[in-house]
């Protein structure tokens, strides 16, 4: 995640290792919640919540979807 702040702009703010090369990306507001869903190329879906405020990534789960 990198910040769009006018003083910070384009700084990480947080960062995710994967277990396979993404291939499609989401930042999607569900239930007041924001989620990053990212497509791997081994077929899994991984999908993290982003705190609004921070920027920090927590409760990651996957699904392989094949």
């Amino acid at each position: 995640m990198l910040s769009l702040e006018p003083e910070s702009s384009l700084e990480r703010v947080s960062m995710q290792a994967l277990p396979a090369q993404a291939s499609a990306c989401l930042l999607v507001e569900i239930d007041n919640q924001l989620c990053l869903h990212v497509g791997l190329e081994s077929g899994v879906l991984q999908r993290s919540v982003v705190d609004n405020i921070t920027g920090g990534i927590s409760d990651s789960r996957s699904k392989f979807l094949g």
